[in-house]
């Protein structure tokens, strides 16, 4: 294998280029999906995203692990 005149010069631009190539990337996408980008979050009947996955979790099927729901037959 053929030796490198200096591989610490090779490895900093390797570098530098694996950089502006995700940061082209990342443009890109913010381009082609304008709609993926984050929103603020907003208060939803008065609850914020934090507490409405509290509510959620509350919701859940007390007796789940109890008997199967019945089926009225």
């Amino acid at each position: 294998m053929a030796r490198r005149k200096n591989p610490a010069a090779f490895e900093k631009s390797r570098r530098e280029r694996e950089k502006k190539k995700k940061r082209q990337e990342k443009l890109d996408r913010r381009k082609t999906n304008p709609e993926d980008e984050p929103e603020p979050e907003e208060a939803v009947d008065g609850l914020f995203p934090a507490e409405m996955l509290q509510e959620e979790e509350s919701e859940a099927d007390p007796d789940a692990e109890g008997d199967p729901p019945e089926t009225g037959a």
